[in-house]
This record gives structure tokens, sequence and C-alpha cells, in this order.
């Protein structure tokens, strides 16, 4: 199903985007983004909440329906799909980012300049209530309440809108 907010913003729901998976015994919550705008980006969706369902250290709690919306930075690339999911982990906040760069890497993903178009992308938007300031970790992430890819798919999975 899908519902265009306006020219450039499209809301798409899909079998796993929104979801909510099984309830979780681990300790941390944190808000991952989900992003992406190269190849079959639907398909790498479904095969990263497979991949996440199969690892032992994050349990999915639940997840945003998928917008589909323009790059922010540049014009001249394909739009993006995005989605945020809660996932429940036991795993500090550093340990969560290393897996989350491990599963971006494993997708293809490459960091040829800043915002360059990707296969796939997780950010962590927050970690409990943790703040980092570390240059390789900032919690919780900088603009993330002035990017539309990011706070209407939280709104959407908080269902407030």
């Amino acid at each position: 199903m899908r519902r265009d907010l306006n020219p450039k913003h499209t809301i798409i729901w899909t079998a796993r985007y929104p979801s909510r998976a099984r309830r979780s015994r681990k300790r941390f919550c944190a808000l991952v983004g989900v992003g992406g705008n190269i190849g079959n980006v639907k398909r790498a969706f479904d095969r990263l909440f497979a991949r996440l369902l199969n690892d032992g250290a994050i349990d999915i709690v639940k997840t945003s329906p998928l917008l589909k919306n323009p790059d922010f930075a540049a014009s001249d690339t394909p739009p993006y799909l995005n989605a945020v999911m809660l996932i429940k982990t036991n795993l500090p906040p550093f340990a969560l980012l290393g897996r989350l760069r491990s599963v971006e890497n494993r997708f293809g993903r490459t960091r040829p300049y800043k915002n360059a178009p990707r296969t796939i992308d997780l950010d962590m938007i927050f970690f409990e209530t943790k703040r980092s300031y570390n240059p390789k970790l900032l919690l919780p992430h900088p603009k993330w309440s002035e990017r539309i890819s990011a706070v209407l798919p939280t709104l959407l999975l908080q269902g407030t809108i």
C-alpha cells in the first residue's frame, strides 16, 4: 500500500515495514534509522530485516513503514527509502555501532565521500537516554530532528500520525 503525502514524499507499507516482532529480554533499547537509494532498496530492507532477526545480539521490537523521499543533500541522486527500527540489545553503544557497520559492509556499503548514495545506511538515532559526544558516535544522532527521513518514520512508529 502507498500513500502520497506530497509530490516528493510517499509512505509505503510492506510485509515487514511496519512490523511488530517478538518481545525481548535484552537490556538496552535503541532507535536505528535505515536508509538506502542504490539498487533494489526494498529487497535490501527485507534482507536486512531477516539478517537482524538471525542476529543473536539484536531483537527487532518494531519497525516503521517506509518513507520514499528525495536526498536532502543532492537533487541528482535517486530517491531514498527510509525507515526506523526500535531494537533491543545487550550490546553497549560502541559495540552496537560496530555491529551496524559490519552489517552495512555486508550489504556493500561504501563511503567514497560524505553523504554519498548508498545501498544501506544504518544510523543509531538514540540509545536509551545516553548522550555521546565522541566523534565516532554522536548520540542522539545530530540533526535527526531536522530530517523528515527520520522524524516522519519515528512518528509513524510511535503511532503519533
